[in-house]
C-alpha cells in the first residue's frame, strides 16, 4: 500500500471531517472533527503543522502539530500533538506511524525541541513518548488521566532545567479536552 503524506490546505476540511468523524466513537467524533478543522486554520508566530495521508486520491489520516508556548522565557520550541485519525478500514497499516514519524522529521528540521501529548501511553509511547519526558512541563489544565501527559525530546539539547507551564494555542485551551 503506497501512501502519500502532505500538508493540508483549505480545500480538506471536508475529507479532513471524514477521516476524524470515522476514526472515533459517536460520542466524540464531532468534536475531534472541528477540532482538527479549527486547528488546521490557526495562524500563529510559529505555524501549525496539519498533514493529511493519502491512499489512491482518498484522505485516509490526519494529524496535527500545534506550538505550544511557556509561562517563562525559555529558548526551547515545543508542540503538541493532537489529534490523530486514521480510518477505521486504515488502521493498523501504518498510516498513523506514517504520519507521527514524517510531522516529527519536519519538526526536527524546523528547529523543535520537544513534542507533547495527552493520549494512551500504550499507543504513544511505541513513537517514544513517555511520562517521565514530559515532568518539567505542566499541562494547562488539571489531567482526567495524568499519565496521558508525555512527551518526546526531538533531539539531544538539555533545554528544561525547571518546570514550566505550558499553553496551547486557542483551540486547544478549552479544559474540556484535558
Amino acid at each position: 500500500m503506497t501512501i502519500t503524506l502532505r500538508a493540508t490546505n483549505e480545500s480538506d476540511s471536508d475529507a479532513i471531517r471524514e477521516v476524524h468523524t470515522n476514526a472515533f466513537s459517536p460520542e466524540e467524533q464531532n468534536e475531534v472533527a472541528a477540532l482538527a478543522i479549527e486547528l488546521m486554520r490557526v495562524r500563529a508566530s510559529t505555524p501549525v503543522l496539519s498533514l493529511v495521508a493519502e491512499f489512491e486520491g482518498e484522505a485516509v489520516g490526519h494529524i496535527v502539530f500545534s506550538p505550544v508556548f511557556c509561562d517563562t522565557q525559555s529558548s526551547w520550541v515545543g508542540y503538541i500533538l493532537s489529534p490523530l485519525g486514521v480510518k477505521e478500514g486504515h488502521q493498523g497499516e501504518g498510516v498513523g506511524s506514517s504520519l507521527v514519524h514524517y510531522g516529527f522529521d519536519h519538526l526536527r528540521e524546523k528547529g523543535a525541541d520537544v513534542v507533547f501529548v495527552y493520549g494512551d501511553p500504550n499507543y504513544y509511547g511505541r513513537f517514544g513518548f513517555t511520562v517521565q519526558d514530559a515532568v518539567s512541563f505542566l499541562p494547562p489544565y488539571t489531567l482526567k488521566y495524568p499519565t496521558g501527559w508525555q512527551a518526546t525530546l526531538l533531539n539531544d539539547r538539555e533545554v528544561f532545567p525547571e518546570p514550566v507551564t505550558v499553553s496551547c494555542v486557542g483551540p486547544l485551551m478549552n479544559a474540556a479536552l484535558w
